[in-house]
């Protein structure tokens, strides 16, 4: 398909849905989506985040101290994927819903986790991210999208993209 074929495609769509459950789909996933964005790299790096969240801290329930990426993140994500093989992890999914409107893209997650407190991690001053804990959210609220926002129990994120 040529490029101006493809975006004359990408500017029919109005919404699409999603899941995945690995690691290495969410970054496919992410890498797709930010396509259809103006600044696809900035997007695309805070939709990993997102995503890397939504399975680790959300659907694995993993805490900060359980992920310490300390560790390496080649051995992290290792990790992850090995937990997402056991039985008690198989069916769970992370959901994405892409919504596009004249002035906005807005891509819904929402993963089976319990949740958390996002405002411990949404308001950080920028000199708090040299602390691994928080600097994905951190990173796709200020540098990736125009808003990012926590709903539900804190497993729902809402990252707003302006066009």
């Amino acid at each position: 398909m040529n490029e101006s074929h493809e975006l004359s495609f990408n500017s029919l769509i109005v919404s699409k849905e999603y899941e995945f459950n690995t690691l290495k789909q969410g970054s496919e996933l992410a890498q797709q989506i930010s396509r259809y964005c103006p600044f696809p790299k900035r997007v695309e790096l805070g939709l990993n985040e997102i995503f890397i969240n939504a399975i680790e801290h959300g659907n694995l329930g993993l805490h900060f101290d359980d992920s310490n990426p300390l560790f390496g993140q080649e051995v992290r994500f290792h990790k992850i994927e090995k937990m997402l093989e056991l039985p008690e992890y198989l069916h769970k999914k992370v959901r994405v819903h892409l919504q596009k409107n004249p002035t906005y893209i807005l891509v819904t997650v929402v993963d089976e986790g319990l949740g958390f407190d996002p405002d411990k991690y949404t308001t950080k001053a920028p000199k708090a991210t040299a602390l691994p804990c928080g600097r994905g959210i951190y990173l796709a609220k200020f540098f990736s999208f125009d808003n990012l926002e926590y709903a539900g129990r804190g497993n729902i994120a809402k990252c707003y993209i302006h066009l």
